[in-house]
């Protein structure tokens, strides 16, 4: 786009990240710590990021879903772009993706009615713990 600096820093900060997240990515899978896989990783998650621009851009996790479409596609990098992108723009909630991780709140939330309403002694319990649903929920 023609965003000027802001969106030039955007972009150069998701690249960044990026190159952080590959090594970070599977490091048990001999295919993704390998020279072929990190450069598969790589292409797709440029390309999603670039095709979803600034409003979404890149956010930490998403290196963990393109591998599982990479492997789960018989490391098709185009099947792989494609499914992510439809993931990211028409099947998951809106925001989970974003800089403020808006929609994996609301999954928490989400979550925490959830318990309390199928299983209310494990939501008591947590609530007397202090233990909010994204303490195992997430692994952050």
């Amino acid at each position: 786009g023609n965003g000027g600096e802001g969106e030039d820093a955007a972009r150069a900060a998701a690249l960044h990240q990026i190159e952080l997240d590959i090594p970070r990515t599977f490091p048990d899978h001999a295919w993704f710590q390998s020279a072929e896989g990190h450069a598969a990783l790589r292409r797709v998650l440029v390309a999603v990021t670039t095709y979803l621009g600034s409003a979404t851009g890149y956010c930490q996790s998403m290196n963990y879903i393109a591998a599982f479409l990479l492997l789960a596609l018989d490391r098709d990098e185009e099947k792989a772009f494609w499914v992510m992108v439809s993931l990211v723009k028409d099947v998951a909630y809106s925001g989970t993706w974003s800089k403020h991780l808006s929609g994996c709140l609301v999954e928490m939330e989400t979550l925490a009615t959830l318990i309390s309403k199928r299983i209310p002694k494990v939501a008591k319990h947590f609530v007397e713990m202090g233990c909010d649903a994204s303490y195992f929920a997430t692994d952050w």
